[in-house]
C-alpha cells in the first residue's frame, strides 16, 4: 500500500513539474513576442529617446470643452505631440503616413479633446494622462497601428 502511494505520488510531482515547464515555457515565449512587438500588444519595455521619433501634431491646437458641471464654457489651448517607436523595419514608413496626414491626426486629438470638461482637465489630478492615453489610442486606432507609445503635451492651458 504504501508503495502505491509513493509511486502515486511520483506520478503527481513529475505532473506538476511538466505542467510548471509548460506554462513557464509559454510565459517566455509570449513576453519574448511582447519584447519583439510580434505579440499584437504595446510593448512592455520602456523605449530610450533614440528610440522614439517625435511628431508634432499641432503646435498650438485651442478647442472648446464639454460642458461640465458648472454650466461654463470653457476652452483647451494645447500643443500636441505624438512618439512613435523608431526601431521597427515599417517606422519609416509609418513616420511618412503621420508626416502625410497630420490634418487627420489633429482632428483626431480635437476629437479627443472635446469630450472632456474643465474639471477632468484641469481639476483632476489624472486628467493630462486620462486625456494623452485617449489620444494615444484613438490615434493608434486611426493609424491601425502599436507604433504611437507616446502623446506629448508641450503647451498646456485650460481656460
Amino acid at each position: 500500500m504504501m508503495i502505491i502511494i509513493i509511486v502515486l505520488l511520483v506520478v503527481l510531482l513529475g505532473t506538476v513539474v511538466a505542467v510548471s515547464v509548460y506554462v513557464l515555457n509559454i510565459i517566455n515565449a509570449e513576453s519574448t513576442a511582447v519584447e519583439n512587438g510580434t505579440a499584437g500588444v504595446t510593448r512592455v519595455r520602456e523605449l530610450s529617446v533614440k528610440e522614439k521619433t517625435t511628431v508634432v501634431i499641432s503646435s498650438k491646437l485651442s478647442t472648446n470643452l464639454s460642458r461640465g458641471t458648472d454650466g461654463d464654457s470653457h476652452i483647451a489651448q494645447l500643443a500636441v505631440s505624438l512618439q512613435y517607436d523608431n526601431t521597427t523595419d515599417d517606422s519609416v514608413e509609418f513616420g511618412e503616413l503621420v508626416n502625410a496626414n497630420i490634418p487627420l491626426a489633429k482632428s483626431v486629438a480635437i476629437e479627443c479633446i472635446t469630450s472632456f470638461t474643465y474639471e477632468e482637465l484641469e481639476l483632476d489630478p489624472d486628467g493630462r494622462a486620462i486625456l494623452a492615453d485617449k489620444i494615444k489610442l484613438s490615434l493608434q486606432e486611426e493609424f491601425n497601428t502599436t507604433l504611437i507609445v507616446n502623446v506629448i503635451f508641450d503647451e498646456w492651458l485650460i481656460l
